[in-house]
């Protein structure tokens, strides 16, 4: 098919081969058929019912929310856990990333893809941070947001250890199992998470300095929030984490100890933490003044527009923000 019908009723149906799919396309000039070729990557099950008895289904995968269904979405049986959040958003008529880095793994990904399955447009929009909602008065102490292994919890207590002239505040997360800190550390102190709307009071005012030895992040939201308030944030350079903070991050990577220690220890250095600040605050005026949410009403806005001047099918837009 060379042709992207505006208004197609897409489905999988049965062939003799139990793990091949053929991709069904009804048109007001006909129906088409296509087979699905091997490199398109989708995972599946052993197929048992018939496809007319079989319902949509989603996988909830982390990143990946669709906010509405599309007939463009093929029906497909349920994915095995390999499924992505890029495969879930697979013809969306509008895909909206949360950094520059998900944009370009998701053009890689679609790549692979045949031409009618790929999303019609795309734009990022970064997790807004209001920054007068989160600034405030720094604290005094370093802080890790969630304390389990792929977020740091092990090394962040290992710094402590070799850095007694500070003082270390780790709050717990909403996820994953909580790093406690060793026994007679008295420069340690845990806290219980609280909702985004109290971090000001009760994390960031405390904080003087901001660990995110994170094994991954798709943007580090906390970072931007604290860079609100001034509070420098060292980093393991994860893509997002590089892009989120630019030059006002000061990155070390999270096997090397020894790096976080200097890091740190060089930050009780008031010139150097002056200087830290200044780029922390002027990276969160620069986020401050993005026109992202702009940019996101005008691509809805547009998608809707174009739904209801050319079909009565539903739209779909899906989110990736794989966090």
């Amino acid at each position: 098919m060379t042709e992207r019908p505006s208004s197609a009723l897409r489905r999988f149906v049965e062939e003799d081969d139990p793990n091949g799919l053929t991709l069904v396309v009804d048109t007001p000039q006909g129906t088409h058929l296509r087979r699905i070729p091997p490199a398109l990557p989708c995972p599946l099950t052993s197929i048992t019912e018939p496809a007319r008895k079989r319902q949509p289904t989603r996988p909830q995968q982390p990143g990946a929310c669709p906010t509405s269904s599309s007939s463009r979405q093929p029906t497909r049986p349920r994915a095995r856990a390999g499924a992505t959040s890029f495969h879930n958003a697979a013809g969306a008529d509008l895909v909206v990333y949360n950094s520059e880095w998900i944009r370009r793994d998701g053009e890689i990904f679609y790549a692979r893809y045949p031409r009618e399955f790929l999303p019609r447009n795309s734009i990022v929009v970064r997790p807004p941070v209001l920054a007068d909602e989160y600034r405030t008065q720094p604290g005094e102490a370093a802080t890790l947001v969630n304390l389990n292994t792929d977020k740091g919890g092990e090394l962040f207590w290992q710094i402590a250890a070799w850095t007694p002239e500070w003082n270390f505040l780790g709050v717990r997360g909403a996820y994953g199992q909580q790093i406690m800190p060793p026994p007679r550390l008295p420069n340690c102190e845990v806290v219980d998470g609280v909702p985004g709307q109290q971090m000001r009071d009760h994390v960031y005012s405390r904080s003087r300095v901001m660990l995110m030895p994170s094994l991954y992040e798709s943007w580090g939201r906390v970072a931007i929030e604290a860079f609100a308030s001034g509070i420098p944030v060292i980093a393991h350079p994860t893509p997002g984490l590089v892009e989120s903070l630019r030059d006002a991050g000061i990155f070390a990577y999270r096997d090397d100890l020894g790096a976080w220690i200097h890091a740190l220890n060089a930050l009780k250095d008031p010139a150097n933490w002056t200087q830290a600040s200044l780029r922390a605050r002027s990276r969160s005026i620069e986020l401050s003044a993005a026109p992202d949410l702009d940019q996101w009403c005008d691509a809805v806005e547009t998608v809707w527009g174009t739904s209801a001047r050319t079909s009565t099918r539903k739209r779909t837009v899906s989110r990736i923000w794989r966090q």
